[in-house]
């Protein structure tokens, strides 16, 4: 995947205000914050959401957690970062923690190749609100779900989109006073500047991948006017990083700082092992593998039982990627064997 490491970053010291404007200009929807050369982390427009829009604040008060790396990772590592809610940039520093660049999820979007519209990137859970409520309502419910974007409707029929961006642009430009900044909470949300960002059950991905190329998060599937479905980006990178095994087992298989030859060969060498693996048959695994350092790798795999409604996970470090795996397959299965025994008692 032919990306490039951009070089904008805000001062810990810039204002709010300063940063809002640093990211409208360039077009950014989350920038790396530094003091001095080190990273101190990302500040996003869901981030500054969470908490109390004071233009005149330290823009170091809001910047959050970010996923860093020694070096730009590969097209498999690039997706797994991106998969993962919330992760809108990924930051590349020297050893000591000092600034040489980031890419933001929005470049990566734009060198994907368009492909037909699959439940694989959709949100099975529809959050939406109403026209007749509160931007208030939206800002916490945006907090709480971790959400950038959420639909509004009125009647059942779809009205628009409220963003995060929305409503922080409208509130830097009611702050020249208290009550302008609090009073944009109380906005009725059918008469705030809503988008109308959606898809139908006839569009092509293209279309999605355009509204996730200009920030959007989740994009919302239409059927008769009505929201029936959200389209992810996440959902979308996670989808591009699925091994579906000839045994029906699903694996998404995340990965940070390996090449894509080795992902290939684990790809083959899952397909190869998991049919003699009986209980793992059309089950959902994650496995997330990373190159801790030269010849050692850290791999923790997780998968849901319905039958003990809990989540088993197994960790690994070891030389061998392929060996890891084997083990934790192993290890998986055992573990399924043994809640399967204790329901049966």
């Amino acid at each position: 995947m032919d990306v490039s490491l951009r070089e904008e970053r805000v001062d810990s010291e810039a204002t709010l205000r300063e940063t809002i404007s640093f990211m409208e200009e360039r077009g950014l929807h989350a920038v790396p914050v530094v003091k001095g050369q080190r990273v101190l982390g990302v500040v996003s427009y869901e981030g500054i959401l969470r908490g109390f829009i004071d233009p005149s604040a330290k823009v170091k008060h809001y910047a959050e957690r970010v996923e860093k790396t020694l070096f730009l990772p590969s097209e498999s590592g690039m997706l797994a970062v991106f998969a993962k809610r919330g992760n809108r940039v990924v930051v590349v520093t020297d050893l000591y923690g000092r600034f040489k660049g980031f890419v933001p999820r929005e470049d990566v979007v734009k060198r994907l190749k368009p492909k037909p519209l699959t439940k694989d990137v959709l949100e099975s859970e529809v959050v939406e609100l109403e026209g007749r409520e509160l931007v208030i309502k939206a800002r916490l419910l945006m907090a709480e779900r971790e959400k950038s974007e959420i639909p509004v409707s009125e009647d059942g029929k779809f009205l628009g989109l409220v963003t995060a961006k929305g409503i922080i642009e409208k509130a830097i430009d009611k702050s020249n006073s208290l009550k302008g900044l609090t009073g944009v909470n109380y906005i009725r949300l059918k008469d705030f500047d809503l988008l109308n960002y959606c898809l139908n059950n006839e569009s092509e991905m293209g279309k999605a991948i355009k509204y996730f190329s200009l920030g959007m998060s989740e994009v919302p599937l239409l059927v008769e006017g009505k929201v029936k479905a959200i389209v992810s980006v996440n959902r979308l990178f996670e989808s591009m990083i699925k091994i579906r095994t000839k045994n029906g087992t699903i694996i998404g298989l995340f990965s940070y700082n390996i090449s894509d030859e080795i992902i290939e060969e684990i790809r083959s060498f899952l397909n190869e092992v998991l049919p003699s693996f009986r209980l793992l048959r059309s089950k959902r695994i994650n496995v997330s593998i990373e190159n801790l350092s030269e010849k050692k790798f850290y791999l923790n795999a997780t998968i849901k039982s319905k039958n003990t409604k809990t989540k088993i996970g197994i960790k690994e470090v070891g030389n061998d990627p392929k060996a890891l795996i084997l083990e934790a397959l192993k290890k998986l299965e055992n573990a399924l064997r043994s809640s399967d025994e204790n329901k049966k008692v």
